[in-house]
């Protein structure tokens, strides 16, 4: 009976303890820089979903999702959107937006990587969306974030990625096929 008590106390302390982190998280503004993003060849990363790696940064994921992660709700077709936007977009760059340092906890130096991939005014992570392979929300900022991107160059993404959604809701692409209203 002790333990049962003590388990659900340590339960109750960490769901109550968690609840304070992710609502004052999401009260606070996502920090903005006007430091030069990371930037690498896009060819340069291996992509299984929205998972991707470099043999050159073997503790590192880079990954095209900034919410969601495993979770995310992709399109049955989302690797092949993927495969060929790049296919026909050789010289795209990705783009560091924001990075989780500490990702794997044995290995202290491991990052992951959200990741804007572009080519001049095409950007497959708005791609992604305008094609109902994933919600805009899986491509936006958590609040508290900080990102070498200026205010300006993430609310521009912002303003476009949500437009990709609705697009791609009122034409049932992708996850959007069977969507009920």
């Amino acid at each position: 009976m002790k333990i049962h008590r003590l388990v659900f106390g340590f339960a109750f302390s960490i769901i109550l303890g968690l609840t304070v982190i992710v609502s004052s998280a999401q009260n606070q503004e996502i920090q903005f820089s006007a430091y030069p993003s990371e930037k690498i060849k896009a060819s340069s990363i291996t992509w299984s979903e929205h998972f991707g790696g470099r043999k050159e940064e073997p503790n590192n994921v880079y990954i095209l999702v900034t919410q969601g992660g495993f979770r995310a709700p992709t399109s049955k077709n989302f690797e092949n959107l993927i495969k060929s936007w790049l296919a026909e977009h050789p010289k795209a760059d990705a783009i560091v937006v924001y990075t989780l340092e500490g990702m794997m906890a044995d290995i202290p130096d491991s990052k992951m990587k959200a990741v804007w991939i572009v080519d001049g005014d095409d950007n497959l992570n708005i791609h992604l969306v305008r094609m109902g392979g994933c919600p805009a929300g899986t491509m936006l900022l958590n609040g508290g974030d900080k990102t070498p991107l200026t205010r300006e160059e993430y609310e521009a993404f912002a303003t476009k990625v949500i437009e990709a959604e609705r697009l791609a809701k009122k034409e049932k692409l992708g996850i959007w096929s069977e969507a009920k209203e």
